[in-house]
């Protein structure tokens, strides 16, 4: 592709809403184009030409005929139709800020010669995306990371917030499982919770764009305990994840807000070979600041800044990418970043103690 047509830009309001958002997390490309015929008026050829595909192309993922499977294209279409690089899973894309450097986007594993999509074709129970066996996957990967630990690993692990201009949080959780021991792992635990709440903490599956394609597990998403600002669930494996055999999970959170200070912490709890945040937040007025905050095993905390690239937009929207490789367990990430809202003063001084903070926490039961 050469390049993207200067002259046409997706608006904010349209790269906001909840279907384009949705569309994006589940890399439903014909979704995408869709709702850019609705809203903008661009029809099937000026999107081909925007995206380097060919008009016959476009008009498969728009009837559902074909899907987007290859990284190359999903980078097409952020490029072509100006698509935040994180709302499609991918690192910052060049054209986001001529300051921030692209990170590289953690690599997802093949399994059986294919990527790995996305997971969950969705029903009442949610079901898990295809897996398979890989051996030589197995064997390649670093077996000493996991050692003093239990043999299931994540691949990667990929956190997406999105705030809106009120504070309400969208938050997009997808995990590359990959089990390196010996028995079947058949439940996945996690927590999460927010100091405020906009009401009840909810959890739903990412629908998959191969939808038609049958699963080779299903996962269903247990509540176990919940109070309005907490939530403790199980991902229910069956059949169970067989040992060298992979599974990706992935699961929207919605009802946090985002007030006052704002942070996210991220517990390791099983060795991590690529982690990747990602924050989007908009409406804001004044981004004074980012850093993050490394605990170790023994309770050590030291500032790192390293792998972490932000950006502050005209339009008031910030972007967010820190990402870590080679994580071993148990220890965790904060990631802190100092903004004031549009119509908001900017805070003077230092920090203020949490009033109304929001934090996730996903971890092991």
């Amino acid at each position: 592709m050469q390049g993207r047509e200067s002259e046409y830009r997706m608006p904010e309001w349209l790269l906001g809403r909840d279907e384009m958002i949705e569309a994006c997390a589940a890399r439903d490309i014909g979704a995408v184009f869709r709702l850019a015929r609705r809203h903008t008026g661009c029809y099937n050829s000026r999107l081909a030409r925007l995206c380097g595909l060919t008009p016959s192309r476009v008009g498969e993922y728009t009837s559902g005929r074909s899907h987007a499977q290859q990284q190359q294209v999903i980078e097409r279409v952020a490029d072509g139709l100006g698509i935040p690089g994180h709302m499609l899973g991918l690192a910052p894309r060049p054209w986001e800020s001529g300051d921030v450097p692209a990170l590289p986007a953690p690599r997802v594993p093949r399994i059986g010669g294919e990527p790995t999509g996305p997971p969950w074709p969705g029903s009442g129970e949610h079901e898990g995306a295809a897996s398979g066996h890989d051996t030589a996957l197995a064997d390649a990967f670093d077996v000493g990371f996991a050692e003093n630990a239990e043999k299931v690993v994540e691949l990667s692990t990929e956190v997406a917030l999105d705030i809106a201009v009120g504070g309400h949080a969208r938050v997009l959780y997808r995990h590359v499982l990959l089990n390196l021991g010996e028995r079947p792992m058949a439940r996945f635990a996690r927590q999460v919770w927010f100091e405020q709440t906009s009401g009840r903490i909810s959890l739903v599956p990412v629908r998959s764009p191969t939808a038609g394609t049958a699963p080779s597990h299903a996962v269903t998403i247990r509540r176990v305990h919940e109070t309005e600002t907490f939530l403790k669930f199980a991902c229910l494996i069956t059949p169970p994840l067989a040992p060298r055999e992979s599974l990706v999970l992935q699961y929207l959170c919605t009802g946090g807000l985002f007030v006052n200070d704002h942070y996210w912490r991220q517990d390791i709890v099983r060795p991590t070979k690529q982690l990747q945040l990602t924050v989007r937040q908009l409406g804001v007025a004044t981004l004074r600041g980012c850093d993050v905050l490394e605990e170790q095993a023994d309770g050590r905390e030291a500032p790192s800044s390293s792998g972490v690239a932000w950006t502050h937009r005209e339009d008031g929207t910030v972007l967010i990418t820190c990402c870590r490789a080679d994580l071993h367990a148990p220890r965790a990430l904060t990631l802190r970043w100092d903004v004031a809202a549009a119509g908001r003063p900017a805070a003077e001084g230092p920090v203020a103690a949490p009033d109304g903070l929001p934090i996730g926490t996903p971890a092991e039961a």
